[in-house]
C-alpha cells in the first residue's frame, strides 16, 4: 500500500508499511546479543486494523518469546489493548477502556516504560495518536479498565531481555498494517518524539485564524536508539540484504549463504526495510555413544537437535553464533537446537534433540523438543542377567530401530538409528542429510563405535559388546541464507 494517502507532511514522507494477514501465519522476529535496559524503553509504531472475521483471542503487537508478556489486542473480546508482563508474579496490567476497531483508522501508539519513576503511573504509559491514555477520565473516554497494575520501582521487566522478541506473533496471529516502528532501549521518551498535530498556514490568516486541522502525523525520530534499539522503515519491497560472517557463499544466483562450522556472529544489514527474509537451519552436536564391554553393546547416539524454517523475517543488526561440539546445544538469533542424547551403556539413553538408544530392558531416551527429532531405540536383553544389545539413536526424521526388530534367532546385528532430514540450503539443488541417529551395537561384537560426522548433528553409533570402542558424536552447524541482489 502507499504510505503518502495518509501521512500527508511535506516534510517528512513515511514510505510503506507492512501487512500482518492472520492466515499466513507471518511476523517479523528478532534476538538481542544481550539484555537491554529492562527498566526505560521506548516503542512507538503506527497501526491500521484490518477487517478480519477469523482471529479469535488477542492479536499481539509485540511481546517476549516463551514468556508471559506481551502488548496486545484484546481481539474478539473488546478490541482494547492489553499490556500484561507475568514472571511468576503479575508485574504489569493495563487494559484501555478505550477500543481501537476502526479499519479506516492509522493509530499511532507510544508504549513508554520507565519504571525509575517515583509515581507509579509514571512507570509505563501509553499514548494513542498523542494522547496520554492513563491520564484520561473514563467519560473521555479513557483510562484503564479494572485494577491496574504498574510495575514496582526500578523493576527489570521481561521485555528488552537477551529473548527473542517478536512484533506479530506466532502464536495469536494478527491481522494489520504496522509502519514507522522505533524501539528506542533506555530513554523514556513521550509521543512528541515521533508524531505531531498537523498544521496548514495560510497565508493572510493570522496564528490565532490558522486553520488546524488537529490529525495526528508522524515526524522523523533523530535521536539515540540505543543498544538494542532499531527502525523499520518498511520502505522496499524487495528485501535486499548483506551480512557478514561464516563462510559465504553464493547460491542460485541471488541468495547468499553463512556456513557457521565454530562459533562467531552473524552481522545483517537491510538498509531498504530494516529487515530481511532469511532461511534459517540449526543443528545441534550429535549424542555420544559408549563402547560395549561384558558383553553389553552400546546404545547410539542421538542426532542433534534440527530447527529449519524458511522465509523468517529478521532485524538487522548482530547476532551471536553458537556451534555445538558433541553433546552440545547450537543457537542463533536466540532459537536453540539442542544436542543429541548420548546412548546408553548399563543405562537409559539420554533425552535430547533426539533421544540416545537404551541398552537392554533399559528405557530409550526420549526427544526433549517434539519439533526437533525423535526418541531413541529400546535394546534387547535385560541388565545383570543377560547379554544386551543397544537400540538406536533417535534422528530428526524418526525413531531409532529396536534391537529385538533386527534379531532373526539368536542372531543380532546392529540397530539402526532413526533417519535424519535431508536439506538444501548450502548449495542449489544439493541435499545434505542432518541429525540422523547412530546406530546401537551387537552384544558379542567387537566392531567399535563410529564417530557422527563433522557439522551434521549426526549420533555416534555405539561399540560392540566383545570390546568394541565408543563414538563421539557429530558437531552442529548453522546456516542463514539471505536473498542480496
Amino acid at each position: 500500500m502507499s504510505a503518502e494517502s495518509w501521512f500527508g507532511d511535506p516534510q517528512y514522507k513515511v514510505d510503506g508499511s507492512i501487512r500482518f494477514n492472520n492466515a499466513d501465519n507471518g511476523f517479523l522476529q528478532y534476538g538481542p546479543l544481550a539484555a537491554g535496559n529492562r527498566r526505560t524503553w521506548t516503542l512507538s509504531l503506527w497501526i491500521k486494523r484490518g477487517l478480519s472475521t477469523t482471529v479469535t483471542g488477542y492479536e499481539d503487537i509485540f511481546l517476549v518469546n516463551g514468556t508471559n508478556t506481551y502488548l496486545a489486542f484484546t481481539g474478539d473480546d473488546d478490541d482494547s489493548i492489553r499490556i500484561f508482563s507475568h514472571d511468576g508474579s503479575t508485574r504489569l496490567s493495563l487494559i484501555t477502556n478505550e477500543i481501537f476497531r476502526d479499519p479506516m483508522a492509522w493509530y499511532h501508539f507510544v508504549f513508554r516504560c520507565d519504571t525509575t519513576q517515583g509515581t507509579d503511573t509514571d512507570r509505563f504509559r501509553l499514548y494513542v495518536n498523542g494522547r496520554n491514555v492513563g491520564g484520561e477520565t473514563t467519560a473521555v473516554p479513557g483510562g484503564f479498565k479494572d485494577t491496574p497494575v504498574y510495575p514496582d520501582q526500578n523493576y527489570d521487566l521481561e521485555f528488552n531481555t537477551a529473548a527473542l522478541h517478536d512484533l506479530g506473533a506466532a502464536g495469536n496471529e494478527p491481522s494489520y498494517y504496522m509502519a514507522e516502528v522505533n524501539f528506542v532501549d533506555g530513554i523514556s521518551l513521550g509521543p512528541d518524539s515521533f508524531g505531531e498535530t498537523e498544521t496548514l498556514d495560510r497565508v493572510g490568516f493570522s496564528a490565532a485564524q490558522e486553520n488546524r486541522t488537529g490529525q495526528w502525523i508522524p515526524v522523523k525520530y533523530s535521536g539515540a536508539f540505543g543498544t538494542n534499539g532499531f527502525f523499520l522503515p518498511f520502505s522496499g519491497t524487495d528485501e535486499i540484504a548483506s551480512a557478514t560472517g561464516g563462510t559465504i557463499t553464493t547460491d542460485a544466483t541471488n541468495f547468499k549463504v553463512h556456513k557457521f562450522t565454530s562459533n562467531g556472529t552473524y552481522v545483517l544489514s537491510a538498509p531498504d526495510t530494516g529487515f530481511a527474509e532469511v532461511d534459517i537451519l540449526i543443528v545441534g552436536g550429535g549424542g555420544n555413544a559408549p563402547g560395549g564391554s561384558s558383553s553389553l553393546g552400546g546404545g547410539g547416539g542421538g542426532g542433534g537437535g534440527l530447527y529449519y524454517k524458511t522465509g523468517t523475517s529478521l532485524a538487522a543488526g548482530s547476532y551471536s553464533v553458537v556451534v555445538g561440539a558433541a553433546s552440545a546445544d547450537s543457537s542463533f538469533a536466540g532459537i536453540t537446537a539442542l544436542a543429541g542424547g548420548d546412548g546408553g551403556s548399563q543405562n537409559a539413553g539420554q533425552a535430547g534433540g533426539s533421544g540416545g538408544g537404551g541398552v537392554g530392558n533399559a528405557a530409550a531416551g526420549a526427544t526433549s523438543n517434539s519439533s526437533q527429532g525423535f526418541a531413541g531405540g529400546i535394546g534387547l536383553g535385560t541388565i545383570g542377567s543377560s547379554v544386551c544389545s543397544g537400540g538406536g539413536g533417535g534422528g530428526a526424521g524418526g525413531v531409532g530401530t529396536n534391537s529385538a526388530d533386527n534379531a532373526t534367532g539368536n542372531t543380532l546385528s546392529f540397530s539402526d538409528g532413526g533417519a535424519g532430514l535431508a536439506i538444501d540450503i548450502v548449495a542449489a539443488s544439493t541435499n545434505v542429510t542432518y541429525a540422523a541417529g547412530g546406530k546401537g551395537a551387537d552384544h558379542d561384537s567387537s566392531t567399535d563405535g563410529v564417530d557422527g560426522a563433522a557439522n551434521t548433528g549426526t549420533g555416534a553409533s555405539g561399540g560392540g559388546g566383545s570390546g568394541g570402542g565408543a563414538g563421539t558424536g557429530g558437531t552442529g552447524i548453522v546456516v542463514i541464507r539471505h536473498k542480496f541482489q
